[in-house]
């Protein structure tokens, strides 16, 4: 207790010892005040799935409430969160996506999966709420295997977690399911399998191991649990935020919970390479707080406010303060209600803390200790030195430079300002600013207003009341989330980098001022954003990329040039830039430029890269083709985990192309490609399948597949589907159906659909015969590079009747079908050369002179032509190729 002077004389000598005896009692007290920093986790990205609304198979209770609550501690654990509830099998894939783009380069990649999942032929299946489970081609059709997931993040991440509460119960329906070329007898109630492929670290990064961790010990079953969460994940929120806790620690901690919980029916189990330690949440540094606080009040004043620093917390989580004891004299608010010793008061109510003096006379001096505490029961200490003096004492001390600079009496103050006015009016203005966020470049700076002159600011800090569960937001390397509190210097320096997939989504983040007298209510936004290059070139299903993707032939060269040119003068760090650039040059035939990009982008680790000079090589675009040179760079890209290598790589081996041939190992790559949502893949095993190339035909097995590809909107999955219905191959023939999805690949782009459809017109089949629309459709397949196309419009224009009749389109159509021609989908015998052949001189000089018309008169390149139809040919191909700028259609 600090004892009362005895009067004014002795107050300065008083107070002076009253504040040394504090900064030493509070330096003592808790030395590392001012010391403590913020820890760094590096990028951390986590995938959170649970399924509880199955459609076909038991509905379980707790998935979707475990999605809440591990998605809240994983965001505390500052990780990226991409999560989703109750997902059937596309939304699975499109969310598993948007995951793997986001872990390139991630220090932890995390999959946390609550639902059903099943173990076949010793691989973990994850079950969406749409399967059925009900036929030997559903596992691989509907469910998700996780080795998939795993394999991708193991060569992009240097840790991955993952952690499946997935074996609860048996959901089969049958009793055995193909897996690749092996009809696999599935049995109830065996849990999920240990995993085969968790053994090393990484072998792409510098890597610090995996960690699997099942919810029950492998070939048992674990138990939904009777409350709001499983067991399981119970267990784990409990424990996954205990700070300096390493997770194999805190697994242990899990496991003594979960026996606990059932009795000792269910053993969570973990098999783990890591070769460093992992903590969810490392202990932040103490809070700290000013350690001497001056307050002067007036004697029979009204409270004063008491204007104490806000305590600040490294790590920005929500402090409280508490005092050790009530005043000696007067009173201690909040709210206008005293302040009882020892109870806490939260960081955001100090702003309405007043002293009331009551009845303490002038020359009344105490120190007010109090403790600022953070979740983790970590605290700094601090002092409220209160001097009580008299209201004329004050006044002359206030005004004696006034009195002296001017004799003459000075005239009526004017009101009092409000406190912290401008540190208000600098938050209010925050609501107007609205910043653009490029996706997948790193945090953008959001360039809020910088708070300058503001008197006190520096002591001033503001709550984030919502901050968006997507996308991160960051003071520095601090991520900022709802209930945080940060300094208001600090605003002008946040970042934010939004989640994959968010272009378009608004993020909004709400904060609050508060001073005690006055409380603002304000905030900024971010709008994510698709960079112009990603819109204009990037890959499709490029797990490094992070828009759609156009096609070859989708890409605008002049639009794409000058976005990625600037794009790499923007961000040179980002390889999918260079990748994105050279196709931006080879789709403006730009070829030597565009081998130079991809070279480029492929050395400096962007995986589609490879494919892409292996496509270079295999069709011989700019350098003497090679199928082996293609196999090494599919290879290489699928050991990486790129869809297109691995689908392009398992071709090459079930067919034997370029490397020796193995049947079972091209086939397995292939369903890898498909389970990843790779629908070319889908389209070759259909084929597969249902033609029994290179195995024994199942056609309900093929058509499962060409399905699948339909249910993504594939347009050769549609023309597939339609050539089944067309011929009766595992469907009754019916020629409508097969017209609606022949006409439905048609309007994606299909090249090969239009002749289909103006076949259906041409025989009259399932639709009422028309040779002038059947004229148009083979039109449209000819411009798109169909041989057959161009085929069968010159010979409707031999053939057919009226105004359909012409010898020279008859020429022109021969001409461009023997230019299109090509092995492998063209025509062996080159029918088309054949009728050319067959027409008059004269009309072939028309079919030429139309021709060179469309090409603007220019003929050098095709002078030196041995004959006339050589000339032709030549000539069509430069015209098609003149409206047609690419390298190849698809």
């Amino acid at each position: 207790m600090i004892a009362q002077c005895d009067n004014l004389r002795v107050i300065a000598r008083c107070f002076t010892r009253t504040i040394l005896t504090a900064i030493a009692v509070v330096a003592m007290s808790f030395p590392m005040i001012h010391g403590a920093l913020a820890q760094t986790t590096g990028k951390r990205v986590a995938l959170v799935i649970g399924n509880s609304e199955y459609t076909h198979l038991p509905k379980l209770r707790n998935p979707t409430n475990d999605v809440r609550e591990v998605v809240a501690v994983l965001r505390s654990a500052q990780f990226e969160v991409i999560y989703g509830r109750d997902l059937t099998r596309i939304q699975f894939e499109e969310l598993a996506k948007t995951f793997l783009r986001s872990v390139e380069n991630a220090d932890v990649s995390l999959v946390y999966y609550s639902g059903h999942g099943v173990q076949i032929a010793g691989h973990n299946y994850l079950i969406p709420v749409d399967a059925r489970l009900s036929t030997p081609y559903d596992v691989e059709i509907e469910a998700v295997m996780i080795d998939n997931i795993y394999n991708y993040i193991r060569e992009n991440s240097k840790m991955q977690l993952v952690f499946l509460d997935a074996c609860r119960d048996n959901p089969f329906r049958i009793e055995q399911y193909w897996i690749a070329d092996r009809l696999e007898r599935a049995t109830g109630n065996q849990g999920l399998a240990r995993p085969a492929n968790a053994a090393s670290p990484s072998r792409a990064l510098s890597g610090n191991g995996s960690l699997f961790a099942f919810s029950t010990e492998p070939g048992r079953v674990a138990y939904d649990g009777s409350g709001d969460l499983s067991h399981y994940t119970q267990a784990f929120v409990r424990r996954a935020l205990t700070p300096n806790l390493e997770v194999r620690q805190m697994l242990t901690q899990v496991r003594r919970d979960v026996i606990t919980a059932t009795n000792g029916q269910q053993i969570p189990w973990e098999n783990s390479s890591l070769v460093d330690d992992f903590f969810m949440l490392r202990l932040p540094g103490a809070p700290t707080t000013a350690a001497i606080h001056r307050l002067n009040v007036v004697a029979g004043a009204s409270p004063a406010p008491v204007d104490l620093p806000t305590p600040r917390s490294p790590s920005g989580a929500p402090l409280t303060v508490a005092f050790d004891r009530a005043p000696e004299t007067g009173r201690l608010l909040v709210d206008g209600r005293p302040v009882e010793p020892g109870r806490p008061i939260q960081i955001a109510q100090l702003a309405h803390l007043t002293f009331d003096p009551g009845s303490a006379a002038a020359g009344h001096v105490e120190l007010l200790t109090y403790a600022v505490s953070d979740p983790w029961k970590q605290s700094s200490q601090g002092a409220i030195a209160v001097s009580v003096t008299e209201a004329a004492q004050m006044a002359r001390s206030s005004t004696r430079v006034a009195q002296q600079a001017r004799p003459a009496p000075a005239p009526a103050p004017a009101p009092a300002a409000p406190r912290h006015q401008e540190a208000h009016a600098y938050v209010a203005l925050l609501q107007r600013s609205t910043a653009e966020a490029p996706i997948g470049v790193g945090p953008v700076p959001l360039r809020l207003p910088e708070p300058r002159g503001i008197p006190g600011g520096e002591a001033l800090a503001v709550t984030f009341n919502e901050v968006p569960a997507t996308g991160m937001l960051r003071s520095g390397e601090r991520v900022v989330e709802t209930g945080s509190t940060l300094p208001l210097g600090e605003i002008a320096g946040l970042t934010f980098e939004p989640q994959i997939g968010t272009q378009g989504q608004a993020q909004a983040f709400r904060l609050t001022l508060d001073t005690g007298d006055r409380r603002t209510a304000s905030g900024f936004s971010a709008r994510p954003v698709i960079h112009p290059c990603d819109a204009a070139a990037a890959e499709p299903f490029d797990l490094q990329g992070v828009a759609p993707g156009r096609l070859p032939n989708e890409i605008d060269p002049p639009a794409a040039l000058r976005a990625c040119t600037e794009a790499i003068r923007q961000y040179p760090a980002i390889t999918r830039f260079e990748f994105q650039l050279g196709r931006a040059h080879l789709a403006a035939r730009a070829v030597a430029e565009g081998w130079r990009h991809v070279e480029t982008a492929a050395d400096r680790g962007h995986i589609r890269a490879l494919y892409q000079i292996g496509y270079l090589n295999r069709l011989g675009v700019g350098r003497p083709a090679s199928e082996t040179a293609a196999v090494e760079m599919f290879k290489r890209g699928a050991d990486r985990g790129d869809p297109y290598s691995i689908y392009d790589y398992g071709k090459a081996l079930f067919y034997g192309r370029g490397v020796d041939k193995d049947v079972s190992n091209g086939l397995t790559m292939m369903l890898r490609a498909a389970d990843l949502g790779h629908t070319y893949a889908m389209n070759e095993l259909g084929y597969i399948f249902t033609s029994g190339s290179g195995m024994t035909a199942d056609t309900e097995r093929g058509l499962r597949f060409y399905q699948a590809g339909v249910e993504r909107r594939d347009i050769y999955s549609f023309n597939n589907v339609g050539i089944a219905y067309l011929r009766g191959t595992g469907v009754q023939r019916d020629p409508k159906k097969a017209m609606d999805y022949f006409v439905r690949a048609a309007a994606g782009g299909h090249p090969y659909a239009p002749t289909n459809v103006a076949r259906l017109y041409r025989d009259g089949a399932g639709v009422p015969r028309n040779e002038a629309l059947a004229a148009t459709w083979f039109e449209r397949g000819a411009e798109r590079g169909d041989y057959w196309g161009a085929y069968d419009r010159g010979r409707l224009a031999l053939q057919g009747a009226g105004r359909l009749r012409s010898t020279v389109d008859a020429g022109y159509y021969f001409a461009l079908a023997t230019a299109l021609n090509r092995p492998g989908v063209g025509d062996p015998d080159n029918n088309a050369r054949q009728l050319l052949q067959r027409l008059s001189d004269d009309d072939k000089r028309k079919v030429e002179q139309r021709l060179l018309r469309q090409l603007n008169g220019a003929d050098t390149a095709t002078a030196a032509a041995a004959s006339l139809d050589d000339r032709l040919v030549a000539l069509a191909r430069r015209s098609w190729e003149q409206r047609n700028p690419r390298i190849d259609l698809f």
